[in-house]
């Protein structure tokens, strides 16, 4: 699979199918944060944005086999069912329909499915917050390769993207003042150092 020059939701939904099945997957989580976990992303990191054509800051899509889904919060239900394409897209609306680990649960990952997520783009944090979302449903606890993180290399997303993504910003960089940091860059590294090295001595 490689890129799609059509900019139709549809055929990028379908690339992107056909990208799991490459990859042996059943489902893809396409979250909103970039590498940095953050909200407000560059436009080469709008990954959720081109797989959907929603262009709200905050919302997953889920891509399955059969199905693609876009959860959002309240401030986008009504910018959500504007752009989001009807006919290939389901709005999920966060906090009053299933939550994504829950549906991803019971339709993919308690059918033996597997489900990708690019590494890049997942904290620790939801990491093990799916992981329990998919062993609660099962008494003997979820298989270690339900949930897959993609290599960058392999990252469905943006090979179907392929050469129509945005360039990566490159702006300058300036030092934040210590006034509004509380603490040198220097200082910072060092109690990094002592932290971790505090970890090493207790492991």
């Amino acid at each position: 699979f490689g890129c799609v020059m059509s900019s139709s939701s549809r055929e990028i939904v379908d690339a992107i199918r056909h990208g799991l099945i490459q990859l042996g997957l059943d489902a893809l989580i396409v979250p909103s944060e970039d590498a940095h976990q953050s909200e407000y992303v560059a436009d080469c990191d709008c990954r959720r944005q081109f797989v959907s054509g929603f262009t709200g800051s905050a919302g997953t899509a889920v891509i399955t086999k059969d199905q693609a889904l876009c959860w959002v919060d309240g401030r986008y239900y009504l910018q959500a069912s504007i752009e989001l394409d009807d006919m290939v897209w389901t709005m999920m609306k966060s906090h009053e329909q299933m939550t994504m680990e829950k549906w991803l649960n019971e339709n993919v990952a308690q059918l033996g499915g597997r489900v990708g997520i690019d590494g890049r783009h997942i904290s620790v944090t939801s990491f093990r917050k799916l992981m329990k979302a998919f062993q609660r449903g099962s008494e003997m606890g979820p298989e270690l390769d339900t949930l897959v993180t993609i290599e960058p290399s392999d990252s469905v997303v943006d090979r179907v993207w392929g050469d129509r993504r945005p360039s990566e910003p490159c702006s300058r960089v300036w030092a934040h003042p210590e006034k509004f940091a509380g603490l040198s860059a220097r200082h910072k590294i060092e109690l990094v150092r002592e932290d971790m090295a505090a970890e090493l001595k207790g492991s």
